[in-house]
């Protein structure tokens, strides 16, 4: 009979046709069982987080929002680091036949990052490329990024970071505007700027 069933504690309910329900269950002691589990689990998140059981949910909340905040200030610190490297590295700018250059390794954490820089650093040339590099954990990561007007005088970043590439012993590609490539010889940074500068100087001939 009914009473045979004891604690009935529903884990799931689902649709199997149409007006058709399942829902799956446990009862008795593995119910029992099941809600002790729970209950330990929870107990052992209030130990963690130093607070009775019932102030779980709070102090979760509490922590969600500090991580929010702490996210938003790491990003702003990396915007602000952002453009100081950019600022930096306008200082080796080079011409070529109307094409404004740069060249430089940026301190960055990853392929974001190096491309927030070069967006930064391109955004202050008239016509001009920016050919970053960074080194992390042993291997290295190229960005190639060209202005609208570099473009339209014959400049193409994929094609420039194709060869830029194969000097660090990797490979890559993008578009006119914008490319990326990846390398295992971080020794071969400056072979790779001058790679870069020659196709350059032969897309602006």
């Amino acid at each position: 009979n009914a009473g045979q069933i004891g604690m009935f504690k529903i884990l799931s309910e689902s649709g199997v046709a149409s007006g058709v329900r399942r829902i799956e269950a446990v009862t008795g002691a593995a119910a029992i069982s099941y809600m002790n589990e729970k209950l330990a689990l929870l107990q052992a998140a209030a130990t963690k987080l130093k607070v009775q059981t019932e102030e779980v949910p709070a102090r979760v909340e509490a922590l969600l929002a500090e991580q929010k905040d702490l996210q938003h200030q790491v990003n702003a610190f990396h915007e602000e680091k952002a453009k100081a490297g950019a600022q930096e590295l306008l200082a080796s700018v080079k011409e070529y036949n109307g094409i404004q250059m740069i060249t430089g390794k940026a301190e960055v954490p990853d392929m974001d990052e190096l491309r927030s820089v070069a967006d930064l650093t391109c955004e202050k040339l008239q016509a001009g490329v920016v050919v970053l590099a960074a080194v992390q954990d042993g291997k290295v990561n190229l960005v190639v990024k060209a202005s609208k007007e570099a473009v339209a005088k014959g400049i193409h970043a994929g094609k420039i970071i194709k060869e830029a590439a194969q000097a660090v012993g990797g490979g890559g590609g993008g578009r006119p505007d914008m490319a990326q490539a990846g390398g295992k010889q971080p020794e071969n940074i400056d072979a790779a700027f001058a790679k870069a500068q020659a196709v350059l100087e032969a897309q602006v001939k």
